[in-house]
């Protein structure tokens, strides 16, 4: 079983109406909500291709009610800490014919002392059942660093292979843990003072950090047509033609729906190439799901066979 924590979970409303007007009432014309970027994508990738994922952390209020009454019809597991406070939610209104969008964000749920000590029994309850622990998405009001070490620590200390892909300046300090897997994006590469516009240079650099770090697994996902997997052996990419044509529906929790493949991948013993090119298909499985929809196996399934993997550097090929 693989355990996802769930610290800060959104939703992301969407209202469409026909010429927005301040200080009066506007007549919605159609309206979407969906769940945002975060781990809930994560446990729906690896309960998609037939992983067993467990959620603990934190929801409260109608959207937190939402959000467990679509694990509960997923059959996905959870042990959440409920709190008196609506979860993160972000409200897009959309003007149709000016074109113009409005965005509201909330401050979403602030975690205070009797949750956390809650959240945490939760974790030692649970880190016994579970193979590997899984970090990730933004960090709620409440939550400070020392918590996410001492998360870490949990799961080290029960020798779990720990995999993290935070938002933000955490993962700076973080690495130093030495995680066994970590999937960063251009955000964590500029956090970490990386640029990608030279890519052999990115490359080398990640490499430096995986081995300084003692990280047995990196992957790197820019959203241009392709991720870079490394480990101490080898660097690999995985891409898709640029002639593979198919339409974006969505760009909610692409990351983190990649996440999951990455992390079942590690937990289920996968070769490098093979870990590549199904998160890749993943990836474009995410991106042209329907609305109120997640990725789904058989898009998976299709494009994972047009999938590309090339070893980029090797041992043999003077990767030091």
């Amino acid at each position: 079983m693989i355990l996802a924590i769930t610290l800060n979970p959104s939703l992301y409303k969407t209202s469409i109406v026909d010429g927005f007007k301040l200080n009066d009432t506007n007549e919605v014309i159609d309206y979407r909500i969906e769940f945002n970027d975060g781990p809930i994508h994560t446990a729906h990738t690896i309960k998609t291709l037939q992983g067993d994922p467990f959620l603990v952390g934190f929801v409260g209020g109608p959207g937190g009610r939402h959000l467990k009454g679509y694990l509960e019809k997923s059959k996905i597991k959870s042990d959440f800490t409920w709190m008196d406070q609506e979860i993160k939610t972000i409200h897009k209104i959309i003007d149709s014919i000016k074109g113009i969008e409005t965005v509201l964000v909330d401050q979403g749920i602030s975690i205070d002392e009797k949750a956390i000590k809650s959240f945490f029994q939760k974790v030692q309850n649970h880190i016994q059942e579970i193979t590997l622990f899984i970090l990730s998405g933004e960090m709620p009001n409440g939550i400070e660093e020392e918590d996410i070490n001492r998360l870490i620590s949990i799961a080290f200390e029960k020798r779990k292979k720990v995999i993290l892909s935070l938002e933000g300046t955490y993962i700076i300090n973080i690495l130093e843990k030495n995680p066994y897997g970590v999937l960063l994006d251009k955000k964590n590469l500029d956090a970490l003072g990386i640029s990608t516009e030279d890519k052999e240079k990115m490359l080398s650099e990640c490499y430096s950090l995986l081995k300084t770090n003692r990280i047995k697994h990196m992957a790197i996902y820019l959203d241009d047509k392709g991720i870079y997997t490394l480990t101490k052996s080898k660097i690999c990419y995985a891409s898709y033609s640029p002639q593979l044509e198919f339409d974006t529906n969505n760009d909610k929790g692409i990351k983190d729906s990649i996440l999951g493949s990455f992390a079942l991948g590690i937990d289920r013993g996968y070769e490098q190439e093979k870990i590549a090119r199904q998160m890749c298909a993943v990836e474009i499985a995410s991106k042209v799901a329907n609305y109120e929809e997640l990725c789904q196996r058989k898009e998976i399934d299709n494009y994972v066979k047009k999938i590309k993997v090339k070893e980029l550097m090797s041992k043999s090929k003077g990767l030091k």
